[in-house]
């Protein structure tokens, strides 16, 4: 049972703390940097979060995934090398087509934001690498303290550039985070004296070794990272200003539950599934051990901001944004699932069903595309069609990845009684 589990907690509690931490810095800072901005900047800093996003996911196309599989560490070193120069070559591409666009558009607004986007490929990729490599050295509580430096400096770089009347403090603050963030992360790196000698594979090799990643996963983890901005624009298609006001607010602060809760609870159950793949133990025991605790967690939030969700944004945002309290309490349900499904979904690259990982993720794009073509009466009832797709479609998920957890087991069972 888990609560026996005593390397689990420690774990979890070192990573949850740690991530706890980050998200409640960036929250608490937020009502100083909202007095400090006008909503013009706001939307511009959005246009930015965009653009990024995405991108954050595919920058070493999904190699850094694979750096905590290989037995040898030569070759999980190679593979953060080899994450490095594809951001790089992406990276110069980026510029490229920035510049190819301003020459065929006059009016280049916000070229000084599109700029920002190179070297963000370059930092992105130097903190994930080494964020799964220090994943793989069970270093969880560097993995804390390098999430904490990144929302710490994110949130006092923009409060003092908002505060000295910087126009783009939000797109600055917020770019130089992530500098601080892979400045970090490599001098951590650098004083693992093994680095410069051993990260020294072949990277062809390890291009064809690991393909399916790029293969099978980027294009999917793309397509989830736009996902999460589809209900916007939909919202912004179809409702006024204030609608889309309100259910942004909501889902910045819904993203403080499952932005402690999913990388949290992901990169420990992923060092655990690929631990009991080397030792060729099943992975079931693990998989209930974690879904125990999510749903309970979820549970509870659940229960939290259906009941009282209007009353704690009264009291947290003023009596104005109550509409958001009202929102909250009817996107918990599908985000409570979030919670539970996409940490438990990293088994799939443990038992390498990357495949099923990718159907399932282009279905789930297509499902929200599909809200494009509803005439809604109300922003309550996109609210409810919206929750009951999402919903649909991660308990299909999750039913799915059980069944493929229980058939790799039984495989393992199989051989071993052979």
């Amino acid at each position: 049972m888990f609560l026996k589990d005593k390397s689990l907690h420690k774990n979890l509690s070192i990573v949850l703390g740690g991530v706890g931490i980050a998200q409640l810095i960036p929250f608490l800072f937020s009502f100083i940097i909202a007095r400090l901005y006008s909503p013009e900047q706001f939307g511009i800093f959005g246009l930015l979060l965009s653009i990024t996003g995405p991108l954050s996911v595919i920058v070493c196309l999904r190699y850094e995934l694979a750096i905590a599989l290989p037995k040898d560490e030569n070759e999980s070193l190679g593979l953060v090398k080899l994450g490095w120069i594809i951001a790089f070559l992406l990276s110069l591409i980026s510029i490229l087509a920035i510049f190819v666009y301003s020459l065929f558009v006059v009016d280049f607004q916000y070229s000084s934001l599109y700029f920002i986007v190179p070297p963000f490929i370059i930092f992105v990729a130097v903190g994930q690498t080494i964020n799964y490599w220090l994943q793989r050295k069970e270093q969880f509580k560097k993995i804390a303290f390098l999430k904490i430096i990144q929302t710490s400096s994110i949130s006092i770089l923009t409060v003092l550039f908002g505060y000295f009347f910087l126009k783009d403090g939000l797109v600055l603050g917020y770019i130089l985070g992530w500098l601080i963030l892979a400045f970090v992360s490599f001098f951590i790196l650098f004083r693992a004296k093994s680095f410069s000698q051993k990260a020294s594979s072949n990277l062809v090799l390890l291009m064809k070794k690991y393909k399916d990643y790029p293969l099978y996963n980027a294009f999917p983890a793309l397509l989830q990272a736009v996902c999460i901005s589809i209900p916007l624009w939909i919202a912004q298609k179809y409702f006024s200003t204030n609608d889309v006001g309100f259910f942004n607010l909501t889902r910045q602060l819904l993203l403080v539950i499952t932005g402690i809760g999913i990388p949290a609870f992901t990169q420990i159950y992923y060092q655990r599934s690929v631990a009991a793949l080397h030792q060729n133990k099943e992975q079931f025991t693990e998989f209930k051990k974690f879904f125990s605790i999510l749903l309970v967690l979820s549970v509870i939030a659940v229960i939290i901001l259906f009941f009282f969700g209007n009353e704690l944004f009264i009291i947290l945002y003023g009596s104005n944004w109550s509409p958001s309290g009202k929102i909250a309490s009817i996107l918990i349900f599908s985000t409570s699932l979030q919670l539970i499904v996409f940490p438990l979904a990293t088994v799939l690259n443990t038992i390498q069903k990357i495949k099923i990982a990718s159907l399932w993720q282009i279905l789930y794009f297509l499902s929200l595309i599909t809200l494009y073509f509803f005439k809604f009466k109300s922003f309550n009832s996109f609210l409810k069609v919206y929750i009951v797709v999402e919903s649909s479609m991660l308990i299909i998920y999750f039913l799915t990845i059980y069944l493929l957890v229980k058939k790799h087991d039984y495989s393992i069972v199989n051989k071993k009684h052979e």
